[in-house]
């Protein structure tokens, strides 16, 4: 199969991907990515959010198609309210409803909606906000400090894990869920530590923890994004944000960065500061974290007419995905119409980098946040 992208290197370890080849011949079984659906968030009380597809097409990115709302196109109604995050486990999508709140279920090839998934405890209804998957069990974090655990085979809540307050990101390693409480930006912030064998909720604090937002996980390390705290006064500038490592019960400031993603060794990231209007330049980088390196990934000039949003990778063909909203005289048009850069990624060994070069940027649904690429197991 050729490809006309560039793949990742085991230099950097990111996944076990496919590497690129110029032959038709596939050595055995192996992964394909189909395309990527793009969650959208909507604009609150204006726009609905809704969920975006991106098909590839490996000869020619040019023959790319865009479905600006592929659940409409199934179901013959949109979501509703903000959707906030997306996983697929197995051969469903599981959307994240935080209005609704409602995790919509859907075939993950024909979009049609399957189930729908209440939020319920005690007597009470709870507000997703993010979601991720281990053992075909789906964990969804929610503003009123409880973490729902999701059968995937019956889409029953199995159980419930006390954390913190306003619960955002979570990442889940050796036995343990992390997750990310924002405590709304209202200071205070701090990750959970919970013990899936035994239910136990730790709450970790640190005093450079101001609004955690997202934790990852990756080589037995903890990694968090703390999105900081923003003046009053115009305009309204953002600081004390950037990626920490959280090492026992202290956090590390690794990188100034407003946004991550990371996988395997490498971390990547965008800086890019809020203020209202924009008035810095936004800043892509590729971080080793076994090195310490960081290098530039892209200098976005391809871009440079768009809000960033969120970064993401697809680990099997190797492409990053930069949503991004529109701009008009440095203002974000959160209701206007999103956009999805991709990038092919070069990686050099002697050099120790990893680089970016734009291939194309589609036009997408309203408020475009993460990635997801839809991966499919091929045997020959």
């Amino acid at each position: 199969m050729k490809k006309f992208f560039y793949l990742l290197t085991a230099v950097f370890a990111l996944t076990a991907c496919n590497t690129g080849s110029d032959y038709d011949y596939e050595p055995g079984p192996y992964y394909l990515t189909e395309g990527v659906f793009i969650v959208q968030e909507g604009n609150f009380g204006n726009v609905n959010g809704s969920i975006g597809y991106l098909t590839y097409n490996y000869a020619d990115i040019n023959q790319w198609t865009m479905n600006q709302d592929i659940y409409y196109s199934a179901n013959g109604t949109g979501l509703k309210g903000t959707i906030n995050d997306a996983a697929i486990c197995g051969n469903r999508i599981y959307i994240v409803g935080t209005d609704e709140k409602t995790i919509f279920v859907a075939d993950k090839t024909s979009m049609v909606e399957v189930d729908r998934i209440r939020l319920e405890h005690d007597g009470e209804t709870f507000k997703p906000r993010h979601i991720v998957v281990s053992n075909n069990e789906l964990f969804v974090s929610t503003f009123e400090k409880k973490i729902f655990v999701i059968n995937s085979t019956n889409n029953t809540i199995t159980k419930t894990y006390d954390c913190g307050s306003y619960s955002e990101g979570l990442a889940i390693a050796d036995g343990y869920l992390y997750v990310a409480n924002s405590n709304y930006a209202q200071g205070n912030s701090s990750i959970s530590k919970i013990n899936l064998a035994t239910g136990t909720h730790e709450e970790i604090k640190t005093p450079e923890m101001k609004n955690v937002v997202d934790v990852q996980t990756t080589m037995g390390r903890i990694f968090y994004l703390d999105s900081g705290t923003y003046d009053d006064k115009e305009p309204h500038t953002q600081k004390d944000y950037g990626i920490y490592e959280l090492k026992g019960k202290n956090s590390i400031l690794v990188l100034a960065a407003t946004e991550m993603c990371i996988s395997g060794n490498v971390i990547l990231g965008i800086n890019n500061p809020h203020s209202y209007p924009s008035t810095g330049t936004a800043e892509f980088f590729a971080y080793n974290i076994s090195s310490g390196r960081k290098n530039m990934l892209t200098d976005g000039r391809d871009i440079s007419h768009l809000e960033p949003n969120k970064i993401s990778l697809d680990p099997v063909s190797g492409l990053v995905y930069i949503t991004c909203l529109s701009k008009n005289a440095g203002i974000p048009q959160y209701q206007d119409y999103g956009f999805c850069a991709v990038y092919g990624l070069n990686a050099d060994a002697f050099a120790n980098t990893l680089t970016g070069n734009h291939l194309k940027t589609f036009q997408c649904g309203v408020g475009p946040t993460y990635v997801i690429p839809n991966i499919k197991y091929v045997q020959n």
